[in-house]
């Protein structure tokens, strides 16, 4: 007389399991990274970021070590970046 209740209850369990599966799949589909390209002024670097990006404003600026140094990067696109 058991086995049988046991059956159904593990079997309403694995239901459950894939329908909660299925809904978790299905709200992924939903959510897009905005991913994006931004030139970083004044230097000119070139990063990747969130969409849609937000900065603070940094009133003191200050050269990169060595500021006329940079090297030739290709991500996210060419571009010389400034080293520091």
């Amino acid at each position: 007389m058991e086995t049988p209740y046991l059956v159904l209850i593990m079997g309403m369990l694995f239901l459950l399991l894939i329908y909660l599966f299925l809904v978790d799949c299905n709200s992924l589909e939903s959510k897009v990274e905005g991913w994006t390209n931004y030139q970083q002024l004044p230097l000119g670097n070139h990063y990747t970021g969130f969409d849609p990006l937000q900065f603070y404003d940094v009133p003191r600026y200050r050269k990169p070590y060595r500021y006329p140094v940079c090297q030739i990067v290709d991500y996210p696109v060419k571009h010389c970046a400034h080293l520091g």
